[in-house]
């Protein structure tokens, strides 16, 4: 029996290495930039303007104009810069690990707010908030190929995970009876392993033997979860307040539930509050063209 499963082993090592022997390795070098696959809402640009105007006949006539804008996108949007690696075991059939390097769009959304008699400015406020990600994705796929030739299409399919981080900021600008005062605030979000699928629909040509240019159609379909939240700088009027903040008010753990019971001790200032998670889109279609170098048969 022993002989008879030693046998079969030999046989199995001499098969794969066989077909690894006969197969093609590969390294791919690529970069491109990724649109929105499904906008989804991110916030809404508002504006209010209070003014008076003078009317020969009326008088001071007042005017209020409002305006609203939703913006929709994902925050997948962005530059990528990508490498592989991959082995085909035949010319049709092959695996390929891919490391992408993301740089988020930013997204900008501003409220702001005016009142204003005749020609005086009373008030005169402005709120920007901006997000923009970045991060590394990880996909392993497997890789179907057409009959090999000069140009050949392929797909490839996958999971996808990202470790990422996000960057949040809210700039306060105001005006009211005759002074200003600016107000600056940043959060990183950060932690959690973020999950999803990747396909692609590709293409390469034969420059030598040894060397293809490819152009490559990406879907990533994800959502981001982070596991934490942190204020890094907070400003009014150019001094930092940032010190004057306890953990409790700077740091935020994300968890699936929270609860909260009058009978229970109050937190601890020392500690980190807790919110119930959210996402954070980031699903994207992506143009990558690169240069792939193969080895091997």
């Amino acid at each position: 029996m022993n002989a008879l499963r030693l046998s079969a082993f030999a046989l199995c090592a001499f098969l794969v290495g066989n077909t690894f022997a006969q197969g093609q390795a590969y390294v791919k070098l690529g970069g491109g930039y990724g649109f929105p696959l499904a906008s989804e809402h991110l916030g809404t640009n508002g504006r209010q303007e209070l003014t008076t105007s003078l009317d020969p006949n009326l008088g001071e006539v007042p005017r209020l104009i409002t305006e609203s804008e939703n913006i929709h996108g994902s925050y997948g949007a962005g530059i990528l810069i990508n490498g592989s690696f991959g082995y085909m075991f035949t010319d049709q059939l092959g695996v390929e690990a891919m490391i992408s390097y993301f740089i988020g769009r930013r997204y900008d959304v501003t409220n702001s707010g005016l009142s204003k008699r005749l020609d005086n400015v009373l008030y005169d406020s402005r709120i920007t908030l901006s997000t923009q990600g970045s991060g590394f994705f990880f996909a392993p796929m497997v890789k179907v190929a057409a009959s090999s030739g000069k140009v050949q299409p392929y797909l490839m399919i996958g999971p996808v995970f990202g470790l990422l981080h996000f960057d949040r900021s809210q700039q306060v600008v105001t005006y009211d009876a005759g002074f200003t005062s600016t107000e600056y605030a940043a959060v990183e979000y950060r932690g959690g392993l973020a999950k999803g699928a990747r396909g692609i629909a590709g293409a390469e040509m034969t420059i030598t033997s040894s060397l293809r240019v490819f152009a490559e159609a990406i879907i990533t379909g994800m959502n981001y979860y982070p596991a934490k939240a942190e204020v890094t700088r907070w400003e009014a009027n150019g001094t930092n307040f940032l010190g004057t903040l306890t953990t409790r008010e700077r740091v935020v753990k994300f968890v699936s539930k929270v609860t909260t019971d009058s009978d229970l001790p109050i937190e601890s200032e020392s500690s980190p509050s807790r919110q119930s998670r959210f996402s954070l889109p980031l699903s994207s279609i992506a143009a990558n063209v690169g240069l792939k170098w193969t080895f091997g048969h």
